[in-house]
């Protein structure tokens, strides 16, 4: 009775790892990398047809390894048989569509001479595929700023800090990265005297967690004075505040 007892016990086991998501597998580092216990998840994650799932102890991991990564994770793979430290990857999979993974393994016993590795996967496509939208915002967002008039700082509210992010500042001055800025702009008479004050109480908003939108009179680059207006919006980044002009 407790014999069977256990065989259900193991088959519910098996049976809720492959209803988790993404994927597990036991693999032997020998000559090649085949699984000795893989899920139906990360089977599914590997790109592995249903015929290639029945055989999959006589698969080849790197077989399914796009071949622009098939290298860097072979080596990878040759290095941990040695060193048998933990690994912690992501490759593409041999599919029509770029599909990423991310393996996390650890070594856990010897099966003669080769290691054997318990592994879980997990799909990672969407966080490459935003990571690359992203990028291309970024690099969109450089140009803007390299091409444009646009100026912009960024206020450090916890160190009472400016730095420039444009390419000049104030009417064409050069970048500023200073601590406390209003007092540097009215020494520097960046400022028409007239405006001391709205300058002052915009960083005294800023203190306070108030994002001011102001007028400011400005001398430019070449002595003349021309008015600005100065809008802030907060990004909090864990604890600390930035304002960004």
């Amino acid at each position: 009775m407790k014999e069977v007892q256990r065989k259900v016990n193991e088959g519910g086991a098996f049976l809720s790892i492959n209803n988790l998501p993404g994927g597990v597998g036991v693999y032997e580092l020998g000559d090649t990398i085949k699984a000795t216990y893989l899920s139906r998840g990360l089977a599914k994650l590997l790109g592995y047809s249903s015929a290639e799932y029945h055989i999959y102890t006589e698969l080849h991991l790197l077989d399914a390894v796009h071949p622009q990564d098939r290298k860097r994770i072979g080596s990878l793979f040759s290095r941990i048989k040695k060193s048998h430290r933990e690994i912690d990857t992501e490759f593409r999979i041999k599919t029509e569509g770029e599909h990423w993974i991310r393996l996390l393994g650890r070594f856990a016993r010897f099966h003669g001479q080769f290691p054997v590795y318990y592994f879980v996967a997990s799909d990672t496509t969407e966080a490459h595929q935003s990571s690359v939208l992203l990028e291309q915002q970024n690099t969109r967002l450089r140009f803007a700023f390299t091409h444009s008039t646009l100026e912009m700082w960024e206020y450090h509210a916890a160190t009472d800090r400016v730095t420039t992010l444009s390419r000049s500042i104030l009417g064409g001055h050069p970048p500023i990265h200073t601590s406390d800025p209003a007092t540097y702009v009215l020494k520097q008479e960046l400022i028409h005297p007239s405006f001391e004050q709205t300058l002052k109480q915009d960083f005294e908003d800023l203190e306070r967690g108030i994002a001011p939108d102001s007028i400011l009179r400005v001398k430019n680059k070449h002595g003349l004075y021309r008015y600005l207006r100065c809008s802030y919006s907060f990004l909090k980044n864990n604890d600390s505040k930035f304002a960004y002009c």
